[in-house]
């Protein structure tokens, strides 16, 4: 039995990222069940934001 496809991806998951979509997320990700959870990561991701530079080393690396 073949799944139906839109360019290779699943058509239930396609749907799921458009609707995500017309409900305003910015990122979808059809098997996440609990958007919370993605809030959570991208909250820690910002958190991370201020420490991070391209231009120094952290000190735990100095020598």
């Amino acid at each position: 039995m073949s799944r139906a496809t839109c360019d290779g991806v699943p058509v239930p998951a396609f749907a799921a990222a458009l609707a995500g979509l017309d409900a305003g997320e910015l990122v979808t990700i059809p098997s996440l069940p609990d958007c919370a959870d993605w809030e959570a990561y991208e909250k820690a991701r910002q958190e991370l934001i201020p420490g991070l530079s391209l231009t120094h080393p952290a000190g735990r690396y100095a020598r």
